[in-house]
């Protein structure tokens, strides 16, 4: 899904600058009957931004529009340094890297439009929604298939998670896999194991069906141990712990 090249590039970020108009929001503008102007986010970049808090990026917004809304929604995220009303966005993000003592080759950045250029030139990753300006596009490392407001971000904070090794491991917590994992590994005469049959196992590919599916009381034989083993490295894990959820075994 993600070219090496990119994920070579995303491997040592530690930072991420991001726009608000036209990168968690889609660029429009609803004004209300006070004139406040309004802007819809999506939940799933909300969840990308608070994974890669969880993974040590610091995600640093800023904006050349400022709104009380906007920032009560980044703050809900947990995103700390906001920068709203900005003018020139390269003085913000010098005088930032400079705080975090972070270089240039060590940021990513997601931007729309012409305001976010000079930061996008300099950051050892760029990125930008599918819908971003044309000089945009040509410039960035990553164009995300995603338009803005619509899981452009999300998109971006999965990249950087799997550069780091890390969404295999969200998804399994998702899943709950891993406390299925710890279940496999209770020796107990009331535990079960999951095993698959000796052609699943040298198989390259895995279709998640109940016939490739046994429930065995728990042995505690070398077999089994083995067994057990071999789910926990296999590739395929996930399909079979899913194809097990599915079918209420």
């Amino acid at each position: 899904m993600y070219s090496p090249e990119n994920l070579l590039k995303a491997l040592d970020i530690r930072l991420m600058f991001l726009d608000i108009d036209g990168v968690f929001t889609d660029g429009r503008l609803i004004f209300s009957e006070t004139h406040e102007s309004l802007k819809q986010f999506n939940v799933l970049d909300g969840q990308g931004i608070k994974w890669l808090q969880m993974i040590g990026i610091t995600p640093v917004v800023i904006s050349g529009r400022s709104g009380l809304h906007v920032e009560k929604r980044l703050k809900d995220l947990g995103v700390e340094h906001i920068h709203m009303g900005v003018d020139k966005k390269i003085v913000i993000a010098e005088n930032v890297l400079k705080h975090f003592n972070i270089n240039w080759h060590q940021v990513a950045s997601m931007g729309d439009d012409w305001p976010d250029l000079q930061i996008i030139i300099k950051s050892g990753f760029s990125c930008a929604p599918i819908n971003a300006h044309k000089e945009v596009l040509t410039r960035v490392n990553y164009i995300s298939p995603k338009r803005g407001g619509d899981g452009a971000v999300r998109d971006v904070c999965d990249l950087l998670l799997t550069a780091k090794g890390k969404y295999n491991e969200f998804l399994d917590a998702a899943l709950g896999i891993e406390k299925f994992l710890i279940s496999l590994n209770e020796n107990n005469s009331n535990g079960k194991e999951i095993l698959g049959d000796d052609k699943w196992l040298s198989s390259s590919t895995f279709d998640v069906d109940i016939c490739n599916v046994y429930i065995l009381a728990f042995t505690g034989n070398s077999k089994s141990n083995q067994k057990r083993s071999f789910f926990t490295s296999c590739p395929h894990r996930r399909l079979f712990y899913e194809g097990i959820c599915r079918y209420n075994l």
